[in-house]
């Protein structure tokens, strides 16, 4: 549903940006909870901010706000 109220396809180029970073990528559809993308490691690193850690184990939040558009 996502996918379709954006307007974009599977394999289709797309930009990712969130406060840190930006990142191109393709498009897999996939059956996660809307309003969610997924993003693998260690390509993702660029969109989340390397300040935020946990402070038990120092893990970066790999949780962040993009907007995506169609490249």
């Amino acid at each position: 549903a996502d996918a379709e109220r954006l307007g974009v396809v599977a394999g289709q180029e797309v930009l990712l940006r969130s406060e840190t970073g930006e990142l191109r990528c393709r498009v897999h559809l996939a059956p996660i909870a809307p309003g969610n993308a997924q993003v693998h490691w260690p390509e993702g690193n660029i969109l989340i901010a390397d300040e935020v850690r946990s402070a038990e184990a120092g893990i970066p939040d790999y949780n962040t706000r993009v907007t995506l558009e169609a490249v």
